[in-house]
This record gives C-alpha cells, sequence and structure tokens, in this order.
C-alpha cells in the first residue's frame, strides 16, 4: 500500500468516526436540553 493510500484511509476513517461521536454528541444534547 502507498503512503497516499493510507494517508486517505486514515483520514476517512477519522472522519467517519468523527460524524458518529458528532451526531451522537448532537443527538445527546438535544434530548438533555429543555
Amino acid at each position: 500500500m502507498s503512503l497516499e493510500k493510507i494517508l486517505i484511509f486514515t483520514i476517512n476513517k477519522f472522519k467517519t468516526t468523527h460524524t458518529k461521536y458528532f451526531c451522537i454528541y448532537g443527538y445527546g444534547k438535544r434530548f438533555r436540553s429543555p
């Protein structure tokens, strides 16, 4: 695997994880606030 592919893979993996946590955080925040 080339370095470029590893970089793209890492960025994509981070992006999906970040989006997932952001959705969970926003979801919980919406339910907690009155």
